[in-house]
């Protein structure tokens, strides 16, 4: 019976010919060979002779170790993308996002339909937003914020919450605008109602306004007499000289650019922390749809997405309602100026 080798490794059964493993290529153990000894009876040599030396063994031929051939690698085809659209949608940071992959539990393609519009880029800051970010920048916010109603985006991604609390803030900001300008009308009451009384006399001196039937105490901007140009000059400097004077006007100019700062203190505040406040709000409306179960994309749609309506609409009232309280807020304090003026005009 023909030996066998066996892996002292993995215990497999080789040839005997072979040097390696034909599973796992370990070195396999050498077989040699038991040879019977004859024992020949051999004449003696005479003493005057040289000793016949044996001749060695012949040995059989080396023959080359047989390696083991290692297992054919199949080869790796890439898999190709789904036909199916719906498997993957959108795109991350260069990568694919696929339906499996999800956010805080919940499955990206259901917040990518919360979204609605510009997903990719609220996608890409969501996932920062998972991973510990709270600020980063919202441009429509800001831009918003700097005229003064940066509510407008909060109503259009439905965030009715955060919405009402930056009018108010933007309320509260245009009350004390107002009342500053109605103190500082009020401060300068006199000295303006001399400047408008002086203006009106100009105006009525050099000819102006006379088409109007009655005196108009603010300067023509198209008088090319120099000598009307030069005496409007005199009297608003006699006019700033006498406010300036006053330190109940200097100090609500102060407040004015105080007041200036804020508000644009606050449009930034509210581009910082907009995306966040709206990433919160997801989260917390689609941790409550799943709740009640898996919804479907048209529910979860109807939940999310966009209003531009509602946009439009707080755009429109709240600017109304931030002249209205800073008119308000100021025509009591500049009530006195204002009845100089209509004297002056009738």
């Amino acid at each position: 019976m023909e030996n066998k080798k066996y892996c002292p490794k993995c215990g497999y059964e080789c040839e005997a010919d072979y040097v390696f493993c034909a599973r796992c290529g370990a070195t396999l153990p050498l077989i040699v060979a038991e040879q019977p000894q004859q024992r020949q009876s051999q004449p003696q040599q005479p003493f005057d002779q040289p000793p016949a030396y044996s001749q060695p063994p012949i040995q059989p031929p080396v023959q080359p170790p047989i390696y083991a051939q290692p297992p054919v690698q199949q080869p790796i085809v890439p898999p190709t993308e789904p036909q199916n659209t719906d498997d993957y949608r959108y795109n991350y940071d260069g990568n694919v996002i696929a339906y499996d992959k999800t956010l805080n539990g919940i499955p990206t393609a259901e917040v990518s339909d919360y979204i609605g519009k510009n997903r990719h880029r609220f996608l890409t800051k969501f996932f920062k937003q998972s991973f510990g970010a709270k600020g980063s920048w919202n441009w429509m916010a800001f831009l918003f914020g700097v005229i003064g109603i940066p509510f407008v985006w909060f109503f259009y991604r439905k965030m009715k919450k955060q919405g009402i609390i930056t009018l108010i803030i933007a309320l509260i900001i245009s009350l004390a605008t107002g009342l500053t300008y109605g103190g500082m009308a009020y401060a300068v009451s006199e000295p303006a109602k001399e400047y408008c009384e002086t203006i009106a006399e100009l105006n009525k001196e050099y000819g102006y306004y006379d088409n109007l039937g009655f005196d108009v105490p603010f300067v023509n901007p198209e008088a090319d007499d120099p000598n009307y140009t030069i005496n409007v000059d005199a009297a608003y400097n006699d006019f700033m000289a006498a406010a300036n004077k006053n330190n109940v006007y200097r100090a609500l100019t102060m407040v004015t650019q105080i007041l200036s700062y804020i508000n644009i203190a606050f449009a930034i505040t509210v581009a910082i922390f907009a995306d966040h406040w709206y990433y919160k709000k997801a989260m917390a409306d689609l941790n409550e749809l799943n709740r009640a179960g898996t919804p479907d994309s048209e529910t979860v749609m109807a939940k999310g997405g966009t209003k531009t309506s509602a946009a439009v609409l707080s755009g429109i009232l709240g600017a109304l309602a931030i002249t209205f309280v800073t008119v308000m807020a100021m025509v009591p304090f500049a009530l006195p100026l204002l009845e100089s003026i209509m004297k002056i005009m009738l």
